[in-house]
């Protein structure tokens, strides 16, 4: 049950960034994709684009992060009071990604990074583990249950 529930989430963040870079109209041509390398497999679905640096490009302005808190967060509270706290050069979407874990999509190259620099954060005194998505890697089994301070 586990490692279909983690198959379907991945196949959701997949075709959420698909969805979110054409219609930012980025200069990747969704046709250089190599979707014959789409691979399903026992750790999870694998999509092998053309180059390394187009995957590192795809998830350059992408974190994960989960609240470390012990109770339900309010999604559309935590939301805008972490979009207010960062405060973005241009903005960041904020999309619950599976039960306990948070896809934060920044629309300026520099935000990812300065929000990854400036933490460790906290919402409602819970502290939020958050790291960047590497390419080849599931959303779903980045570590996120301790911080580094």
């Amino acid at each position: 049950m586990c490692a279909i529930v983690s198959k379907l989430s991945l196949i959701i963040f997949l075709l959420f960034s698909f969805a979110v870079f054409v219609l930012q109209a980025n200069p990747m041509d969704p046709s250089n994709l190599n979707l014959d390398g789409l691979t399903l497999s026992e750790e999870g679905l694998t999509l092998n684009l053309e180059t390394e640096s187009e995957t590192a490009a795809i998830l350059e302005h992408r974190l994960i992060g989960r609240v470390l808190a012990d109770r339900e967060i309010q999604f559309a509270y935590f939301s805008e009071r972490m979009s207010r706290a960062w405060k973005p050069v241009k903005r960041v979407t904020i999309t619950k990604f599976v039960v306990d874990r948070y896809l934060f999509q920044f629309h300026h190259k520099v935000d990812a990074a300065r929000v990854l620099d400036e933490g460790p954060w906290l919402y409602d005194n819970f502290h939020i583990a958050m790291d960047r998505i590497n390419p080849g890697v599931v959303p779903s089994f980045v570590p996120l249950d301790h911080i580094d301070f």
